[in-house]
């Protein structure tokens, strides 16, 4: 699935700039592939708010905050400086004067200052939000153990997505904060998080007992239906209901209606396979293949080293912006963002994820 989410974001980046995602039939799908980006929130919120939920249930011991805090820096970071530090050296971009303006792209700060997100890494603000809600997990684990109850649990997330959706709103009608900023914050998307975070307590042991996680487990036997309604709000999203298409700053009911569409298809793309017996049907089949699997490892580097390719091959080509040729772009820049991914994950992020395991001890099944 993360795999998935890479390719979409690969897909729209690629659909921005060579103007493919600007107007068309085509385009309105290429253009709200950013969709990417929630389906990475919710799987965060899943696989790493899972642990804290079954603690939470008494499932499993309270997870180790020095281990987890080791692997979130060694996942996140190292592989993250080595793009930054190519981008510089090879594109040079403005911005770029002291080392101050060094400590906000290594600090992953971008999005806290103004003109902070350099070319070649645009992509990088929904890191930092990342990074915001690794800072939070555990505080929200220590919160989901003090209610106990997936009831209660459940209405905390709620909270935290009726906050969030206020905090869109009051941002992109202007009168909280600067929405190109604010807009990119964690309280702006802890929506996205917070249904992850709400499969995770349905999945357990526990929560799968209560009549949320019955229906929750029910509906994952029909995949078929979770992503053909998937679609559907995916569809919707492609529509004006949620804004232009291009960069153009939304609308407060824009912003809500992306934000609640995004988060419902990123969903029911999710519950199929989180939900339910995990060595069954035809979907779990697919996305346990070698292919998927190999491109679910990669799909960090994939998502790190993408943008910097497209400068380069819009250099190497002397392709201008909005210059047409959508397929070109994808086909040279896929194969090449694909190999350094692939590089990336061999040589930096699995050596540095076993260096942590074999320091600390490895994480129990």
């Amino acid at each position: 699935m993360r795999g998935l989410a890479a390719l979409t974001v690969v897909l729209t980046h690629a659909g921005f700039d060579s103007g493919e995602s600007l107007g068309g039939l085509v385009g309105a799908p290429l253009a709200r592939f950013d969709i990417g980006v929630a389906l990475f929130f919710l799987l965060s919120g899943l696989l790493l708010g899972a642990p804290y939920a079954r603690a939470a249930h008494g499932e499993a011991g309270v997870p180790s905050l020095r281990r987890y805090a080791a692997r979130r820096a060694a996942r996140l970071l190292p592989a993250y400086w080595i793009v930054v530090t190519a981008v510089l050296l090879v594109l040079r971009p403005d911005g770029i004067h002291s080392a101050g303006d060094l400590l906000w792209q290594y600090g992953l700060g971008q999005t806290y200052d103004h003109y902070r997100l350099l070319t070649g890494l645009k992509q990088m603000w929904s890191l930092g939000t990342e990074l915001a809600f690794y800072a939070v997990l555990p505080c929200l684990g220590l919160v989901l153990r003090r209610l106990g109850s997936v009831t209660g649990q459940l209405l905390l997330l709620a909270g935290l997505s009726g906050f969030s959706l206020g905090w869109i709103a009051l941002v992109h009608d202007g009168r909280l904060l600067d929405p190109q900023l604010a807009g990119q914050w964690l309280p702006a998307h802890l929506l996205w998080f917070s249904l992850g975070l709400a499969l995770a307590v349905l999945t357990t042991r526990t929560g799968a007992a209560t009549a949320a996680g019955r229906a929750v487990a029910s509906l994952a036997t029909s995949p078929g239906t979770c992503w053909a309604t998937a679609g559907l709000a995916f569809w919707i999203a492609c529509t004006p209901l949620t804004g232009p298409r291009g960069l153009t700053l939304l609308t407060a009911s824009e912003a809500v209606s992306r934000e609640l569409l995004y988060g419902l298809a990123a969903a029911l793309l999710l519950v199929p396979v989180a939900a339910g017996p995990q060595d069954q049907g035809l979907l779990r089949a697919v996305l346990r293949s070698r292919p998927a699997v190999l491109l679910g490892r990669v799909s960090y580097g994939l998502f790190l080293w993408h943008v910097l390719v497209l400068e380069l091959v819009a250099d190497w080509f002397d392709l201008p912006f909005f210059h047409g040729r959508f397929l070109f772009l994808l086909g040279t820049v896929l194969p090449i963002s694909l190999a350094l991914a692939t590089a990336s994950w061999w040589l930096v992020e699995r050596p540095l994820l076993r260096a942590v395991d074999r320091r600390l001890g490895a994480a129990g099944a």
